[in-house]
């Protein structure tokens, strides 16, 4: 292994010996107390556009994490794209929190399917009512739940899926998105978010090539706990930001917005140019945001 590849702390969170985290290789210093992270790097380039000029400056790891760090209206911020999945929001919330001191706010911007027939295709939904997690029950495929002897316990370890209560990100960061959003006439609405583990099975598409067993999710989503009560969109990373900030014993802020690109009960799709626009105004509205937010006072 190159010298460079060492790594020290190997319990904890990683660190190379020039004291760079292991998967975003970054140090202290390089970011800052307000973050915007995306999934792709060119959504992240297009925000950082938008920070002041000439205060950018960005940073691409072997990981493919790509980093920008400026500022807006002159508060330092930071936009990281992490690619897709929980898996790469643990990486990325871990290790950034290992290289800053003291409270954080980070604030996600994706996309998502609604399953709202009432917010359509373009329209952006903030997870202010909190974000739920559908994961599959491997135990369902492999078999373990035929030896388990509590009949309760045997019926939970049957179902092929898993559905997490809601949990929250901050309310006072998501107030303050959605303000700069109505702001700005951007057609926004606060709701119920969910997260899929995976993009096809946990998310009810059909892969005629597996035999996932995934019609009951939706049904599932549309009536949460026989409450009546139905997610707005889902999307994959949401979840693991507001878990890890509710865990972490430094306060953290967390907030998320996605556009939807598609309805998942009706028809139509968000074309290249309205994307690129909306994500212009989440960017601004979420910068913005982050500069209203006191990150000092934050606390657990």
């Amino acid at each position: 292994m190159p010298k460079e590849e060492y790594v020290t702390n190997p319990n904890s969170v990683l660190f190379k010996p020039d004291g760079r985290v292991y998967h975003l290789e970054l140090k202290e210093g390089d970011v800052a107390k307000r973050l915007i992270t995306v999934g792709s790097p060119n959504r992240a380039d297009l925000i950082s556009q938008l920070l002041d000029k000439d205060s950018v400056k960005s940073f691409v790891s072997s990981r493919q994490f790509t980093t920008f760090t400026g500022t807006f209206k002159g508060t330092p911020v930071t936009i990281v794209s992490i690619g897709m999945g929980s898996i790469m929001m643990d990486f990325m919330v871990r290790e950034y929190l290992a290289i800053t001191n003291g409270p954080l706010a980070i604030i996600r911007i994706g996309t998502c399917g609604s399953f709202n027939k009432d917010i359509p295709p373009g329209n952006v939904i903030t997870a202010k009512e909190g974000s739920i997690y559908i994961y599959r029950n491997y135990m369902h495929w492999d078999g373990t739940y035929n030896n388990v002897d509590d009949a309760t316990a045997k019926t939970l370890c049957a179902e092929p899926y898993f559905f997490t209560k809601p949990g929250k990100g901050s309310d006072q960061l998501q107030d303050l998105m959605a303000s700069h959003f109505k702001s700005t006439n951007v057609p926004v609405s606060e709701g119920l978010n969910a997260c899929g583990e995976t993009f096809f099975a946990c998310q009810r598409r059909e892969d005629p090539s597996y035999d996932d067993e995934n019609k009951g999710v939706i049904p599932n989503l549309t009536n949460l706990a026989g409450t009546g009560k139905s997610i707005d969109f889902c999307e994959m990373e949401t979840h693991e930001l507001f878990h890890l900030a509710k865990l972490s014993k430094t306060p953290i802020a967390a907030g998320a917005c996605a556009i939807a690109l598609v309805n998942r009960h009706t028809s139509g799709v968000v074309g290249p140019d309205q994307l690129h626009q909306r994500e212009e105004e989440c960017g601004k509205a979420c910068l913005s945001a982050l500069v209203d937010l006191d990150v000092s006072n934050l606390k657990k």
